[in-house]
């Protein structure tokens, strides 16, 4: 009889392989806190000052507060959110500059989640403009007050939320108490989902309830439309909401201008 000696297998052990980063950067989260309170290890007080300093793909979460400053997103893939639901407001300045927006995304894939967004202000044009080619998704948010104060005359330039020049996801969000338009997607090229938001306009009070009329249009050069499906609010509110080119049963729409 024979007999085979084996020798004794080794313990097979695990070797990671590395790769080189090749330039590449984690992602990182920077904190905002207006007054250190609620978040004192905060890396910033104001909201464009944490803008400025992050890199594209970077996300920025804003713990509660009043941040009275206009921001400009102009870098990709940024993500602002609030710490917590509606507790962080960016509050329009007294004078607002350049295209008198209270929030300007002028970059792609951005998101804006959780704020509040408010006016009023003398001069204020939009609460948050899409321009430029930006994307943004801008959803559960409660964008309000957007009106100048005193009410001027120039309802048409006052508009909650305005995709400009660009695309966006309009998802989710409370707009109240605007001048005009709760949500306008103007010229050519320019394209939005707009789904499951709440919409209530403002009138002067013991004055007709006509001052916010439209909620959500699409509009180019040569046609106006206007959103068509009303839910009412009673008080003293002009309350519009929702949509055109709808699909049945899902409270969304698109609205796209060629």
């Amino acid at each position: 009889m024979r007999t085979a000696t084996r020798a004794a297998r080794r313990p097979h052990r695990f070797r990671p392989t590395l790769f080189a980063l090749e330039g590449r950067r984690l992602l990182s989260t920077f904190m905002v806190d207006d007054d250190g309170k609620q978040c004192p290890d905060a890396d910033f007080s104001s909201i464009q000052a944490a803008v400025d300093a992050a890199a594209p793909g970077d996300t920025i979460e804003v713990c509660p507060g009043t941040y009275r400053e206009q921001v400009t997103i102009d870098k990709d893939n940024l993500t602002l959110v609030s710490e917590k639901h509606w507790k962080a407001t960016i509050l329009a300045p007294a004078a607002l500059t350049d295209d008198k927006a209270i929030v300007e995304v002028d970059a792609q894939g951005v998101v804006i989640q959780g704020f509040t967004i408010a006016g009023p202000s003398q001069d204020v044009r939009f609460g948050v403009l899409v321009d430029q080619g930006g994307s943004a998704t801008i959803s559960d948010n409660h964008i309000t007050d957007i009106r100048n104060q005193p009410l001027s005359g120039g309802q048409d330039d006052v508009i909650a939320v305005n995709v400009r020049d660009g695309t966006a996801r309009i998802l989710g969000n409370t707009i109240d108490r605007y001048q005009k338009e709760g949500i306008l997607v103007a010229n050519p090229g320019s394209f939005a989902e707009i789904g499951f938001n709440t919409f209530a306009g403002w009138a002067q009070p013991g004055s007709s309830p006509r001052t916010a009329s439209r909620s959500a249009t699409a509009r180019r050069p040569t046609c106006t439309t206007t959103a068509s499906r009303t839910t009412s609010t009673p008080g003293p509110t002009s309350p519009r909401a929702a949509s055109s080119s709808s699909i049945p049963g899902t409270g969304r729409w698109f609205a796209t201008t060629r």
